[in-house]
């Protein structure tokens, strides 16, 4: 099981605007894997979707050039994941968000 951090970063100033999910180490900042998260009506989850039967787990699909794999996250505390939630919905103004995570793959 791999813990990190997790950063919520939206770039640019012309709408829609650029998000990434950054998976860091959380000791070093090293990048462990990036999901980029691009809501749209063919895939309203936008590279992560919120498991069933949960609100702390999701699952990211991380993209590196033609290659995808699907990484389970899950969050500690129910109130970790709300604020990633907020973070996703709220992705319209420039923010930055550090949370703390635990991943299974």
């Amino acid at each position: 099981m791999w813990r990190g951090r997790l950063r919520v970063i939206e770039r640019g100033s012309d709408l829609p605007t650029e998000c990434l999910l950054n998976l860091e180490d959380k000791d070093s900042g090293e990048l462990f894997a990036q999901a980029p998260y691009k809501p749209s009506k063919q895939n309203p989850n936008g590279g992560c979707e919120a498991v069933l039967d949960s609100s702390r787990y999701f699952v990211l699909t991380v993209v590196d050039g033609t290659n995808r794999a699907y990484i389970g996250m899950g969050f500690p505390e129910r109130s970790e994941a709300f604020d990633f939630n907020v973070a996703l919905q709220g992705q319209s103004r420039p923010q930055l968000y550090h949370l703390s995570l635990s991943l299974w793959y």
